[in-house]
């Protein structure tokens, strides 16, 4: 929790399908833990007083526009200047769940473990064989 002894939900939204799938799931998690919504905006260090006002009311229509029947929290609209990379620990400090709503880039992730062995596997009505396991169509 914050200094302030206030529960926190922050949302970084950038006006992206995963940031608005971002500030739905916030929505909901604040509600559940009775928290406050950050909904934060983060602008390039060099923007101006007009980009700061102009980026503060899409917050909200963006937030209108994914929560057409209000978020069911209390709400606060921030909208910060900077690097994304370099705000993201001080905008989390305090917070019971962070949310960036900006996608991952691209890496190698290994692939999990398979919960059911192959040949077990086998036996249940949903399973498929893996493509190479097939026969070639030709």
């Amino acid at each position: 929790m914050s200094a302030s002894g206030d529960r926190r939900v922050i949302v970084l939204v950038d006006g992206s399908g995963e940031s608005a799938a971002a500030l739905v799931r916030g929505a909901s998690q604040a509600r559940q833990r009775n928290a406050l919504l950050d909904v934060i905006r983060i602008v390039p260090a060099d923007a101006d007083t007009r980009a700061m006002i102009s980026a503060r009311v899409w917050l909200g229509e963006f937030t209108r526009r994914q929560c057409p029947y209000g978020t069911g929290a209390r709400v606060r609209f921030r909208v910060e200047r900077g690097d994304r990379e370099a705000l993201l620990p001080l905008l989390g400090e305090g917070a019971e769940l962070l949310l960036t709503g900006q996608p991952e880039p691209a890496r190698a992730v290994p692939l999990p473990a398979r919960a059911v062995p192959l040949p077990a596997a086998r036996h249940h009505p949903w399973w498929l064989p893996p493509l190479h396991m097939t026969r070639a169509h030709g």
